[in-house]
Order: structure tokens, then C-alpha cells, then sequence
């Protein structure tokens, strides 16, 4: 290669390779002002300027925690939960556990936490797929009444502005409390086919009924795979179906129903619970199942 040429490769090369550098540095520095403006600063700020706090931001964190203990609140674990679940089918009485993911959590903030335009601009990309139209407060109303009338809730622990912290500013504005609720994970749908054998007893020893838009094609997996305690299977078409759904369950004999319907999912949970079923909130469950072509 002729050595002017390769000089020019070569300053283009080590251009490129400075260009990377100067990016991953900019982002370095990007990730260090946020981490400091979410933490050191504030940490200033409480202080002032005639104070000094000789720890670091994780020894603070801790040990604010470590203050705020008799604030803490369990989260119940997929195991607990599996014994709450079986418990109540044994005794065959009514049990519901529904999940508050972003979606529902927009829904519920609807003219309450949030504006009509901050919860279209959060969630308006995703909850017409969850089931619901912008504006509903209907479901809004719903979702409040169903957090009161179930056994368990699950929310989740990511601390986002749309998940736990907006979870924690509902639970205020609706006077949820929160010492007494039966708190799980949002996805502990996932923790109990994890860690546990749960729906494998509910599909060996229950009748179980399937409802979502993909719940028909599940129960034809199982039943392909020899799982036959599939009694029915009916499709949720968003939160103005459940009317309809609540109908069709009742001319069906069922133990527990598995619900994979976005937000309609927490509403009709505990509607089932109130005819003495139980009722989960299956979620995406349903279609990782299918995608891997598996049953538990």
C-alpha cells in the first residue's frame, strides 16, 4: 500500500477510535451527573453548607433504611403465595390476586395522581393493547374497587416514576393501608412457575378455567401435551368485556381461573373471587408459554 494512503487509513482510524473514546467518556460523565444529582446533591443540600458527612452515598443509603425499618413492608414470596392459593382451594372459598403494573397504575392516576395529558403522554403508546381507552375512568373506578375487594396485590419493586413511586402516591390519594394489604411483586406470576409447583397442582388436581386473547391457543397446547383439566377457554376484549366474561363463567363449573387480559386482568380477579372462585392474574405468562411451546 503506498505510505501516503496508509497514513490516511491510519488518521482515519485513530479519528474514529478518538470519536469512541470522546463518546464513552461524554456518557461516563452524563451517567456521573445523574448519579450525582440523584444522590450526592440532594444529600447537600439536606446537609447545607456548614456540614460535612465523612460516609459514602451507599453507607448513607443504608443506613436511612436501617432508620426507616418500622416503615418497611414484606413482600410475600412465591412460596407463601402458592400457600395462600392452594389454602383457598381446599377450603373452597373465594381468593384473588391481581398485579398493578405501569398500566394499571396509569389508569388508577387518571385525574388523581396525574392529568389526562400526562397519563396519554406515559402510557397512551400502550394501554390501548392493555385494554383500555384513554380516557376511561370507569376502569380507573373499577381498578380502585377491585384493590379493596381482593385477597393479594402485587406491585412493583422497580422505584420508577411510573411503577413503585406512582403505586406509593395512589396508595395515598386512595387511603390504601398499606400495613395490612397483602403485598407481592407485580411479577410474581413469573416467581411462582419459578420457584414453586403451584400451577402444576392447579392443572394435575383443579378444574381451571383460561380467559385472554391468546387463552384459547394455550389450552390447546395443554391439551396436546395430555393436560385435560382445561374446562373452558373464553377471549377478554379490554375492560368493556368483563361484563360479557362474568356471564359466560357462569354457566361453567370451575376451580380457579387464570386471567391473562392486560388491565381488565386486576378487575376481573376479584369479580371471580366474589362467586367463591379463585381467580390469578396470569399476565405474560400465557404467552411465554405458547412462544416456547411448553406447559409447566
Amino acid at each position: 500500500m503506498d505510505t501516503d494512503v496508509s497514513s490516511k487509513w491510519m488518521e482515519a482510524d485513530w479519528a474514529r477510535i478518538r470519536r469512541g473514546i470522546s463518546l464513552q467518556n461524554a456518557s461516563e460523565q452524563v451517567a456521573a451527573k445523574a448519579v450525582y444529582q440523584g444522590g450526592e446533591a440532594l444529600v447537600e443540600r439536606a446537609l447545607g453548607s456548614s456540614w460535612m458527612l465523612p460516609k459514602t452515598l451507599d453507607e448513607i443509603i443504608v443506613a436511612g433504611i436501617q432508620s426507616l425499618s418500622g416503615s418497611l413492608i414484606r413482600l410475600l414470596p412465591a412460596q407463601e403465595v402458592m400457600i395462600s392459593v392452594l389454602t383457598a382451594l381446599q377450603q373452597r372459598r373465594g381468593f384473588s390476586l391481581l398485579r398493578l403494573g405501569d398500566g394499571e397504575l396509569l389508569t388508577l392516576a387518571q385525574q388523581t395522581v396525574l392529568t389526562d395529558a400526562e397519563v396519554r403522554a406515559a402510557g397512551g403508546h400502550f394501554l390501548g393493547y392493555a385494554g383500555v381507552q384513554l380516557p376511561d375512568y370507569g376502569a380507573r373506578d373499577q381498578l380502585v374497587q377491585a384493590v379493596q375487594q381482593t385477597d393479594g396485590v402485587g406491585i412493583p419493586t422497580h422505584r420508577g416514576s411510573t411503577f413503585q413511586l406512582l403505586f406509593v402516591q395512589l396508595a395515598r390519594v386512595y387511603g390504601w393501608p398499606l400495613e395490612t394489604i397483602w403485598l407481592t411483586s407485580s411479577v410474581i406470576n413469573y416467581g411462582i412457575a419459578e420457584t414453586t409447583t403451584c400451577y402444576q397442582q392447579l392443572f394435575q388436581n383443579w378444574r381451571v378455567v383460561l380467559l385472554g386473547n391468546r387463552m384459547a391457543e394455550l389450552a390447546q397446547q395443554f391439551r396436546a401435551a395430555g393436560v385435560h383439566s382445561i374446562v373452558a377457554s373464553f377471549p377478554v376484549a379490554g375492560v368493556s368485556s368483563i361484563e360479557l366474561v362474568m356471564h359466560q363463567l357462569a354457566t361453567i363449573d370451575y376451580d380457579v381461573a387464570l386471567v391473562s387480559a392486560g388491565v381488565a386482568a386486576s378487575i376481573l380477579c376479584p369479580r371471580i373471587r366474589a362467586t367463591g372462585k379463585v381467580a390469578l392474574d396470569f399476565g405474560h405468562m400465557a404467552d411465554q408459554l405458547i412462544r416456547e411451546k411448553r406447559v409447566f
